[in-house]
């Protein structure tokens, strides 16, 4: 495979300006399901938008209010793909997701922690692990406002 080829980056023709996230953690069986709003910019006219997300399955995803036609993941690349029946206009959208998750072992993405007998998940969020925990432009490109 090219370097060319390797390159996983997103498009900048999507811009995310604010995410709003709700995540309910069941610790029985580690598993999180969430909830998020971005609020996003689109340079020009696309039937798809690409964004990052990891052993995450998106069970619903609108945008404007329209649902998505189809969903497509790419684990090489670590994207899902959000296909809509009519063309997205340039312009300020909502985009509006729900997924199931799990809550890892490992040290990456949203991660379980042990204190005797309590059980929280944890997260740093380094290098990349945003995506592992939600849908979202995990590049440092992407700056946005957070509300949790």
């Amino acid at each position: 495979m090219s370097d060319e080829a390797r390159n996983f980056r997103l498009s900048k023709d999507v811009l995310p300006s604010t995410y709003e996230l709700r995540f309910e953690l069941e610790f029985d069986n580690w598993t999180s399901t969430g909830w998020e709003r971005i609020t996003l910019r689109t340079a020009r006219p696309a039937r798809e938008i690409v964004l990052h997300s990891l052993d995450l399955d998106i069970t619903k995803a609108t945008l404007d209010g329209d649902a998505a036609q189809a969903t497509t993941y790419d684990p090489e690349a670590e994207t899902a793909t959000l296909r809509f029946r009519r063309e997205i206009p340039a312009g300020e959208h909502t985009l509006e997701i729900s997924w199931t998750g799990g809550i890892r072992e490992s040290l990456r993405g949203l991660y379980r922690s042990l204190r005797g007998e309590e059980r929280y998940a944890a997260t740093q969020f380094e290098a990349a692990d945003a995506r592992r925990a939600f849908p979202c432009f995990d590049e440092p490109e992407f700056k946005a406002c957070f509300a949790v």
